[in-house]
């Protein structure tokens, strides 16, 4: 597959509203495959490969360049404004580097500046409202919110950032287009559940391999569940489906993951990358393989994978268990 390298960031269970896609064939119909699949196109942080990420600028672009959804993050200042922008800490290249949001006013983030394309200085970080703005006006477009937390946060903390995000989605009218994003779910998935019951809720994990995590994502109400793609094995695709969820992996880069993605993916899939227009031709084009086929390949593992009475002890299993059998999380992705 002819892609910019990690064209995809990660792909995403999309809203019930096929009628609305923008990724249309020659004919105006939306990308379908064989199965029945259809495909649309979301821009990773408003598209970080073309404009600066988590910008108006980029936000703007994006809704004028017709793809399906944004993608952006959200954290909060410690007057409890809200900021777009996918780092807590203001990250080097912008004024006011190594500062922290959250221990910042409104005022205060309101005159930092991070950089263009260019590398200068001129990028403001931006309010939820301007982005509900670009939104607003264009009823097309789904919103898909990564609700972020920063390092020695509270679980009261990280609950108290789901139910604020909530409001806000709420009070701008988009919570019938919105997906919520978690990485920290275990503390913000109950939050989201209760005061958005009807949304759509997808827990990111960062585990390697935790079959114990998904079933607990779908314990707290998430409709997907994603671990990072190069941890991602078909076991936990199918496991991930036989809990009710969609399984949605992160970070996919390259062709064996995409056709992974694909395969496991549900119904509806829109893929989130930092080059959507890029992506957008390649579904268009057909570039990319929307029909890949299940192979079963058996490969030579680089070192023995031991399994054996000895991974017990006291009754209870030394490491996580693969279909019941106890192994080592290093060695676990192996066994696919």
């Amino acid at each position: 597959i002819a892609m910019a390298a990690a064209a995809l960031a990660a792909l995403l269970t999309v809203p019930a509203q096929p009628a609305l896609a923008q990724t249309v064939d020659d004919a105006g119909m939306p990308i379908t495959n064989r199965a029945g699949k259809t495909f649309g196109v979301a821009a990773h942080r408003g598209g970080m490969d073309y404009w600066p990420q988590n910008s108006l600028e980029a936000y703007q672009n994006a809704a004028a360049a017709d793809y399906e959804a944004i993608e952006a993050d959200i954290v909060f200042t410690k007057d409890l404004h809200p900021v777009m922008t996918h780092y807590d800490h203001v990250q080097p290249g912008c004024t006011g580097a190594g500062l922290w949001i959250h221990k910042l006013t409104w005022t205060e983030v309101s005159q930092l500046r991070c950089p263009d394309l260019t590398g200068a200085q001129t990028v403001p970080l931006p309010s939820f409202d301007e982005l509900a703005a670009v939104l607003v006006e264009h009823p097309r477009m789904s919103l898909f919110l990564d609700i972020k937390s920063y390092p020695g946060q509270s679980a009261a903390g990280r609950r108290d950032y789901a139910k604020w995000s909530v409001g806000l989605v709420k009070g701008a009218g988009l919570l019938d287009r919105t997906t919520f994003i978690s990485f920290s779910w275990s503390q913000t998935l109950p939050t989201l559940r209760k005061y958005a019951p009807t949304s759509r809720l997808v827990a990111y994990d960062h585990a390697q391999l935790s079959f114990t995590n998904a079933k607990r994502a779908a314990t707290l109400g998430a409709n997907a569940y994603g671990a990072e793609m190069r941890y991602a094995t078909a076991t936990l695709a199918r496991y991930v489906q036989s809990l009710g969820m969609s399984f949605t992996p992160w970070q996919v880069t390259d062709a064996e993951g995409l056709a992974a993605t694909i395969y496991f993916g549900p119904a509806q899939l829109w893929m989130i990358s930092d080059s959507p227009s890029l992506l957008q031709q390649q579904l268009t084009d057909g570039t990319i393989d929307l029909n890949p086929e299940a192979a079963r390949v058996s490969r030579i593992l680089p070192s023995a994978v031991k399994i054996s009475s000895g991974t017990y002890r006291a009754k209870k299993p030394q490491y996580p268990k693969i279909l019941g059998t106890a192994v080592p999380t290093a060695d676990q992705r192996m066994l696919e």
